[in-house]
């Protein structure tokens, strides 16, 4: 009858130090995680007046220029996929350069930061990615930038001038960023893209 006890008692404790244990590696990989976000203010995220050429001024309209209130999302669904997400706080601007020699004749730089959750990142990338692709976007290899990425290029014919633009999509912890640089011309911009698209990164 001890014997059975004993035996018994010491089930007990194996099992109260397992379900301990499941619980303290729970909470420390929750505590890493939450540790690992990046809670910076995106603005200090984006690219700045310093990061790039001195002729660049930026565009001061609200709808390319500012933080991502309401007013940003497109629609109410789309606003609520990014509270699915995790959003919570987003960023972004664009430079532009008027050739004064050749009115039809503009280069623009932009960045768009924000910030979800880790699994939000990763899925807001994902959709960009697809989305990009499907709308006729040409990719092209980048190198490596963040925990993901992937770039394009396209040209828009809708103006009177030929535009061409090259994107690049990054997200690197619970960091989704969205860098573009256009011109006008059929131009390769590859390697200026990439270029801004690591300043970016190195600020994260």
């Amino acid at each position: 009858m001890k014997k059975r006890m004993t035996i018994g008692i010491i089930v007990a404790i194996v099992l109260v130090a397992v379900i301990a244990g499941y619980f303290i590696i729970s909470n420390t990989s929750s505590s890493s995680k939450q540790s690992s976000l990046i809670t910076k203010d995106p603005i200090e995220l984006a690219l700045s007046q310093a990061d790039v050429p001195s002729d660049f001024i930026i565009n001061s309209d609200p709808s390319e220029t500012g933080y991502k209130d309401d007013s940003y999302w497109g629609n109410e669904s789309e606003k609520q996929q990014a509270i699915n997400r995790g959003f919570t706080k987003g960023y972004r601007n664009t430079f532009f350069y008027q050739d004064p020699n050749a009115l039809l004749s503009v280069k623009t730089i932009s960045s768009s930061i924000s910030l979800y959750s880790l699994e939000g990142a990763k899925e807001a990338f994902n959709e960009n990615q697809q989305n990009f692709l499907e709308g006729g976007c040409t990719q092209f290899d980048v190198q490596k930038i963040g925990d993901g990425n992937f770039g394009c290029y396209e040209a828009d014919t809708s103006s009177i001038a030929v535009k061409t633009y090259y994107y690049i999509f990054f997200y690197e912890k619970n960091v989704n960023v969205f860098v573009s640089i256009g011109q006008t011309g059929t131009v390769n911009l590859k390697d200026d893209a990439i270029k801004y698209a690591k300043v970016v990164a190195n600020k994260i």
